[in-house]
């Protein structure tokens, strides 16, 4: 029912892994040995992006949540990674959040690979193959992409908002346009 978590390499050694629904493994580092998760696992505490390898296979199930935060596009050091040697068999829930400002560097044509194993089978829940994956906070969307060992984010899209435009007609201070959204960056 707790959480592990570890912002420096770590290694569990085991028969097997499991992961309670009410529990999240939170782990920079490797474990050695089968992992089955019911509850949250992330390659790093949050805000942080790090790499998680299983030796073994990974059964992410339905009630499983999977964090990936994308902060630059190098696996494990600058965007999270969970690679098995083993096969992986995806369900539950996805998680992705944008960390150190990415939304204002990511490319359209950026290739996130944040989940590899000797086989890939299953979905996360509500993303088919191609479907997108909407960012909190207005940043935009990723498609999500399976193939036969991996699970990619690619073909980032930000959202774009059209403001209503002033052609001056107005007397200056007369109108003032209020922006509810938090954050800043491309507009």
């Amino acid at each position: 029912s707790g959480s592990v978590e570890s912002s420096s390499d770590q290694t569990i050694i085991g028969s097997s892994v499991e992961v309670a629904s009410s529990a999240a493994l939170r782990l920079r580092g490797t474990i050695a040995g089968p992992l089955t998760v019911g509850g949250t696992v992330s390659p790093a505490p949050a805000g942080t992006t790090e790499a998680l390898q299983v030796k073994g296979t990974i059964n992410l199930q339905g009630t499983a949540t999977t964090v990936i935060d994308l902060g630059g596009t190098s696996a494990g050091s600058s965007y999270d990674s969970i690679s098995a040697t083993g096969a992986v068999v995806v369900d539950g829930a996805l998680q992705v959040n944008l960390v150190d400002n990415f939304h204002d560097t990511i490319s359209g044509s950026s290739v996130f690979t944040v989940i590899q194993g000797s086989s890939v089978a299953g979905t996360f829940t509500g993303y088919p193959d191609g479907s997108r994956f909407t960012l909190a906070n207005d940043y935009g969307s990723l498609r999500v992409n399976y193939t036969a060992t991996a699970v990619t984010l690619d073909d980032w899209q930000p959202v774009m908002v059209d403001l209503t435009w002033d052609p001056g007609m107005a007397e200056g201070g007369t109108q003032i346009f209020s922006n509810t959204n938090t954050r800043a960056g491309r507009h």
